[in-house]
């Protein structure tokens, strides 16, 4: 017979509870909430070009152009409307694992989120290697703010070269592009144990519990963006308002258990380098 195992705990540190603070009297002054939300990882399409080594998509084959998925439009209209209620003001990027640049709806999305929503700050993380000189220009216009470009390989791409060739004495345009290079030797997450770079970047303790927001193309509102195969599911969009599964009972509670060091979910457990103190065969099933 399995003994109960305990969770692992880890106290948070002065920084962490200083940070939360600050973000809690954000909150509560912004929104007049204390335990809300900052940042939104929405994933409108879930195929990617690549094949990176250390990520899901490697392994799994949800990334597939074959197997694409993509996000109702009306459901991600939903979404943004419900945000526009509360003059949502934080990060907002569409996409997950998915590579959004190839997503056509891509450019009228940006326009109905900046439309609804004035004051977000529109992140578009991506690879780069869709991202043409006219596509740049049209995604600006729609609203996006920044562009958080990553470069995996050893080269950069085409069309990045000629982005930035294009916006070479453009220094107001080429400040809303941040350029990353990735390789295999990049610390990286483990992404909740489903893969394992060749440098896996520790992380002892969750760093933001609920943030970002994390909802997959069906209209599952999940964990968070680790998780990659949606296994930790708090309710769905489709039914019911986002706020309502915000400040639902269960989310609220593992949210708390985050902040204060338990990890009694087996992701968080891989995440954090602590699921060896625990049966591999447990699963936590009640909050």
């Amino acid at each position: 017979m399995n003994q109960p195992c305990p969770s692992p705990r880890l106290q948070p540190t002065l920084a962490n509870r200083l940070k939360w603070i600050r973000y809690f009297i954000k909150f509560s002054v912004r929104y007049g909430h204390w335990d809300f939300f900052s940042d939104f990882n929405i994933e409108i399409n879930t195929s990617c070009n690549r094949r990176c080594a250390y990520c899901p998509n490697s392994v799994f084959e949800r990334g597939l152009i074959k197997n694409e998925q993509r996000m109702d439009e009306a459901l991600y209209h939903k979404l943004i409307d419900e945000l526009a209620t509360i003059n949502f003001r934080g990060r907002l990027s569409p996409q997950l694992y998915g590579e959004p640049l190839l997503d056509p709806r891509l450019i009228p999305l940006m326009a109905y989120t900046r439309a609804k929503l004035p004051k977000v700050h529109i992140v578009l993380i991506s690879n780069g290697d869709a991202l043409t000189v006219d596509t740049f220009h049209a995604l600006i216009e729609a609203g996006v703010d920044k562009f958080s470009i990553t470069q995996h390989g050893e080269s950069m791409s085409n069309n990045m070269q000629a982005l930035f060739a294009h916006l070479e004495n453009n220094d107001k345009l080429l400040a809303r592009i941040r350029y990353n290079r990735f390789d295999a030797d990049t610390p990286l997450y483990n992404r909740g144990g489903l893969i394992q770079p060749a440098r896996v970047n520790t992380v002892p303790r969750c760093t933001d519990p609920g943030n970002p927001v994390a909802i997959d193309y069906a209209g599952n509102v999940i964990l968070c963006c680790h998780d990659y195969l949606s296994s930790v599911v708090f309710g769905n969009i489709r039914t019911d308002k986002f706020l309502d599964i915000w400040f639902s009972p269960r989310y609220r509670a593992i949210r708390k258990q985050l902040r204060n060091g338990e990890y009694r979910l087996p992701i968080c457990r891989k995440c954090t380098g602590q699921e060896a103190s625990c049966p591999p065969q447990q699963t936590v099933t009640t909050f």
